[in-house]
């Protein structure tokens, strides 16, 4: 993964959520972002393994707490344990719709036992209150109303005469109530709003005062579910969001970018729903491209001049000290009285270098030439007539983010082959290190025999400092 827009994005950390619409996430290119692919984002709300473990917990419970009525103090732990069995109850088919009715007619009956007035505090306190406008009432039973406002309990389902006339009761002052309006926007012309397990024609339904529970259907899956609370005569719209293959497609369209990118009311709505400020990341030609999210757009976000060189073009120049080794050190001065110690075919050196570098989408490639001086009393080499000291290595490389394989010339007389990587210190420096192993290649002598170079191998660590782009 390229080095710099890592420095980049790490400077300009902020707490919200980074959407990988393609390539893996790396939370270390957002720092301080929630890294997220959009499987995450946007899960697909079918109704799965957990939804019907759910129905089968309150169908247990429901037959588990109907004993406890003839309990002391039976009434608070049915409170309890059906509110707790109803939490994870968040779709309703056809078939669903009695339990959940009969759970609430149950936990209603128990709200009516204890809590016979249910504007006392204690009722509040316990969670048996629904407000139906500023009136409150008996909660189950208001959302049993609203689950099935057509149907009243029978003597088998509330034998209590008085808990069937108190439930008649709220039932007549719910009808009387204007229902409330809620609509799903931008609802796609396939789908259909369930509310409640019932189907609904268009994308508005007609909800009678509580609680709910609403899924958009295209054909027979799931893309959308939710729950709310609804008060009469209010008015609400929600925005029907976008699934993960919504979020995938924008990729393309991302990738080549110049300028802002309108996002639909659907996407809209599905990272409306994550901690911002979001931004989307897509793998770009030279690497990811981050997008800022806001108002319904999609916005490149700013690169500085040190992320956009690592995105064209870049020249580097390195300074440093390293070590070179070299037998022929040795052989060529032992006539000038070099001592037979690893001193002289170990060298110190001071190290320059220049190069270039060009992306080629995640991989990076490179020309440059280094230059490395020995530091000592006997690491020369003949050449020619003249003596040499200071040795080249031009190179070609190719790598992937800081990493580099090289291939060139180790003067003078060896190929090169060897590896460098490049630390990141922040805006165009860097601190390089490299190792270069030459390959000696055979000389033919005047005289006829034949020239094999000595082992030679070069280190270095070098301060880099880079720019253009």
């Amino acid at each position: 993964m390229p080095v710099i827009p890592l420095l980049l994005w790490a400077a300009a950390a902020h707490a919200g959520t980074a959407v990988w619409l393609e390539g893996a996430p790396d939370p270390a290119l957002t720092p301080g972002d929630t890294a997220r692919v959009p499987d995450q984002v946007a899960p697909a709300p079918v109704f799965g393994e957990a939804d019907q473990a759910a129905f089968e917990r309150l169908r247990s419970e429901l037959a588990a707490c109907r004993p406890l009525l003839d309990e002391f103090d039976g009434e608070l732990t049915i409170l309890r344990r059906i509110e707790a069995a109803l939490a994870p109850v968040e779709v309703l088919r056809g078939g669903d719709v009695e339990p959940v009715w009969h759970a609430l007619l149950l936990q209603g009956l128990a709200v009516h036992r204890y809590f016979p007035d249910p504007t006392s505090p204690e009722a509040a306190s316990a969670g048996a209150v629904g407000m139906l406008g500023s009136r409150p009432e008996n909660g189950p039973w208001l959302d049993a109303i609203a689950l099935m406002g057509e149907r009243l309990p029978t003597e088998a389902e509330l034998p209590d005469a008085n808990a069937r006339l108190a439930y008649q009761e709220l039932r007549a002052r719910v009808l009387l109530e204007a229902p409330a309006a809620l609509s799903v926007a931008n609802m796609p012309a396939a789908a259909t709003l369930i509310a409640d397990g019932k189907p609904v024609s268009g994308s508005e339904a007609r909800l009678l005062p509580g609680h709910h529970r609403l899924a958009v259907v295209v054909d027979g899956q799931i893309h959308m579910r939710m729950r709310l609370d609804v008060a009469p005569a209010a008015s609400q719209s929600v925005a029907y969001p976008a699934v993960a293959s919504e979020l995938v497609a924008l990729a393309p369209a991302l990738r080549e970018a110049k300028a802002a990118v309108p996002l639909s009311p659907a996407v809209q709505a599905t990272l409306a729903r994550v901690e911002g400020p979001v931004s989307l990341v897509v793998m770009g030609r030279h690497g990811p491209r981050r997008f800022l999210v806001d108002q319904g757009l999609a916005a490149p976000a700013p690169r500085s001049a040190s992320e956009k060189s690592e995105n064209g073009p870049q020249m580097t120049v390195l300074g440093g000290v390293g070590w070179v080794y070299d037998g022929d050190y040795l052989l060529q001065n032992a006539a000038a009285g070099a001592p037979e110690t690893a001193a002289t075919v170990n060298a110190g050196a001071g190290v320059l270098g220049l190069g270039a570098t060009l992306p080629l989408g995640p991989l990076h490639a490179g020309a440059g030439v280094d230059l490395v001086l020995p530091l000592g009393d006997h690491h020369t080499l003949p050449s020619g007539d003249r003596s040499l000291r200071l040795r080249a290595h031009p190179h070609a490389a190719l790598g992937w983010g800081p990493v580099q394989a090289t291939v060139g010339w180790w003067s003078p007389w060896h190929l090169a082959a060897g590896a460098r990587a490049t630390l990141p210190l922040g805006g165009r420096w860097g601190l390089t290190g490299a190792y270069i192993q030459g390959i000696g290649l055979d000389r033919d002598r005047d005289d006829g025999s034949t020239f094999s170079p000595a082992a030679s191998r070069a280190g270095f660590v070098a301060a880099r400092w880079a720019w253009g782009g």
